[in-house]
């Protein structure tokens, strides 16, 4: 929602969320409005809306695009969220990526320097070893989406030289991993901007959910703070560690498909969630703590006809061969060619 201007509604059913933060961005390019778009993912909100409507989504490297921010959040060695391309082609994708793609001097400490990326070709014959986990941790997915993104995957091996293992990716339980993200992310928001909720003026004027967030981080300890940091470290350690023996990581991109406005779903596959906030969205956020560039593509779509998407994990500073395996799914799969019901 945006006090401004209201909901922005899925061009698949208007009904129904685009998903967010970037939503606008994921509808404009959903609905055939522009063919690139940008979207800014600190917690999935890239790949979020991308999935909820049916389009392509990547979050990059930490550090790959080099943002000019304010005050010590600059010099944060964590910086969950980075700006990324939404498309509906994965080529344009990569171009908008190498646009946006560079060094600063007056940008985030953590930045990958002087480390262009190659993507004016991408090897459509590449042969990946992919390990493929239904679930982060012990997180609910919604049956049918599980099911979609496994066919899609089983297509995939039809089609391409490959080797697939099925693992269990359980680093520690979700409802850790979420508590972990949680903490960090609402303290980060809260001592980035403390006046969006302090001065009384704009408290009147942030949504219910900043607020929300912003009042945790509030409280939480600098002990607190400090194993959440901790527990990134080993979050990175334990990601690290799968890419010494895969070259890439699938999992589901979301764990439900769109929902209705601002009603997010109580339960999933009848059990009830903890955070309907957060829960539909429990596979995105551990990789915006450890900062690897991450993708979802569109797989086929649910019974009830909204999109559904399939996320694609490669290891720090290889966004190429993210990209690539990409562009193969975009060859079998053609979401490319699918119109929402609500184009242009």
């Amino acid at each position: 929602d945006n006090r401004v201007f209201g909901s922005t509604y899925n061009p698949w059913n208007k009904k129904m969320t685009s998903g967010g933060s970037s939503g606008g961005s994921a509808v404009s390019v959903s609905s055939g409005i522009t063919s690139i778009s940008q979207g800014g993912d600190g917690g999935g909100s890239i790949r979020i809306p991308a999935s909820f409507c049916g389009v392509y989504g990547i979050k990059p490297t930490q550090g790959r695009i080099s943002r000019i921010v304010e005050g010590n959040v600059r010099y944060n060695v964590v910086n969950n969220a980075t700006s990324g391309p939404i498309t509906r082609f994965v080529e344009d994708s990569a171009i908008l990526l190498n646009v946006l793609s560079g060094f600063s001097d007056e940008g985030e400490y953590i930045t990958i320097k002087n480390k262009g990326l190659n993507l004016e070709k991408l090897d459509e014959n590449k042969k990946f070893k992919i390990a493929y986990s239904p679930s982060i941790g012990n997180a609910n997915v919604d049956k049918e989406v599980a099911k979609n993104v496994l066919d899609a995957l089983k297509k995939y091996e039809k089609n391409f030289d490959c080797e697939i293992e099925e693992i269990n990716f359980y680093p520690e339980s979700s409802q850790e991993i979420y508590d972990i993200f949680f903490d960090f992310f609402c303290t980060k928001g809260y001592a980035s901007d403390p006046e969006l909720i302090d001065d009384k003026n704009n408290a009147e004027k942030v949504t219910d959910y900043l607020k929300r967030n912003w009042e945790h981080g509030k409280k939480v300890s600098g002990s607190r703070m400090f194993e959440c940091y901790n527990k990134i470290g080993y979050y990175r350690d334990y990601l690290n560690k799968l890419f010494s023996e895969y070259d890439l990581l699938i999992t589901p991109t979301m764990a439900t498909t769109a929902f209705e406005v601002n009603k997010p779903p109580s339960k999933i596959n009848g059990v009830v969630v903890n955070d309907p906030l957060w829960d539909f969205t429990p596979l995105t956020y551990y990789f915006n703590l450890t900062g690897n560039p991450a993708a979802t593509v569109p797989v086929e779509n649910s019974s009830d006809n909204l999109p559904i998407g399939l996320q694609i994990v490669g290891p720090m500073e290889n966004e190429f061969d993210v990209l690539n395996i990409s562009k193969q799914f975009q060859n079998i799969l053609n979401w490319q060619t699918k119109k929402a019901t609500i184009s242009v």
